[in-house]
């Protein structure tokens, strides 16, 4: 469930000189197509636009994603799974720890990640506005699972009177608008505030901020 899917690649004559080996062009692709799908939102996300600015044919892109929806889903999938490993491994390097202290690392890695990646937070708000297939299939397919067990270690955490005694899906959703709104809106941040909100020094003032949002007084 929310992996990134096995694609095929069809055996073909030795490469000829500067085209990029099969799995490098795909990757190539899968990025563009990240960067593409952030930036305009599925409906506006252009297949051969991606294809031109991939340095690919539509004919190539079309041979691995049949559709735009098909490409979407190998985006998404691809981006959850990276999420998912730096997840587990956090979540394993603290097993032993309290749930308060599981959470606190989650939240740092979630700034980080979301950091790193602005464009997870457009596409899912882009997503998220309305009910649609895609965010049907998102649901079942990617967040479910994760927003779910997330939500239990803050219920756990409120059990050991750590945090906040409030609504744990709701504070959810808290952490992750402040952990991803000032990259979201990158550009409006710097304008107001002067600062630029991928500095590492701004990265910890965020993680900084949620922290003091979320302990118990």
């Amino acid at each position: 469930m929310g992996t990134f899917p096995d694609i095929p690649f069809a055996k073909r004559p030795a490469k000829s000189p500067g085209r990029k080996p099969p799995t490098q062009m795909l990757e190539h692709l899968l990025d563009t197509a990240f960067e593409a799908f952030a930036a305009h939102g599925y409906e506006g996300a252009s297949m051969r636009q991606i294809a031109t600015d991939a340095g690919t044919t539509i004919q190539r892109v079309v041979y691995h994603f049949p559709s735009k929806e098909a490409l979407w889903k190998a985006v998404m999938s691809r981006i959850v799974q990276r999420f998912d490993e730096r997840h587990r491994r956090v979540l394993n390097e603290c097993r032993r720890e309290p749930a308060s202290v599981k959470l606190h690392r989650l939240i740092v890695d979630m700034v980080h990640f979301l950091a790193e990646f602005p464009g997870v937070h457009r596409i899912m708000t882009f997503e998220a506005a309305h009910p649609s297939p895609r965010l049907t299939w998102l649901y079942d397919n990617l967040l479910m699972s994760r927003i779910g067990e997330t939500v239990d270690i803050i219920k756990a955490a409120q059990r050991e009177r750590a945090i906040r005694q409030i609504d744990p899906v709701r504070l959810y959703y808290a952490i992750l608008s402040i952990a991803a709104v000032p990259f979201t809106i990158a550009a409006e941040f710097k304008l107001t505030t002067g600062r630029d909100p991928f500095d590492l020094e701004e990265v910890e003032k965020t993680i900084d901020l949620i922290r003091a949002l979320i302990n118990k007084e």
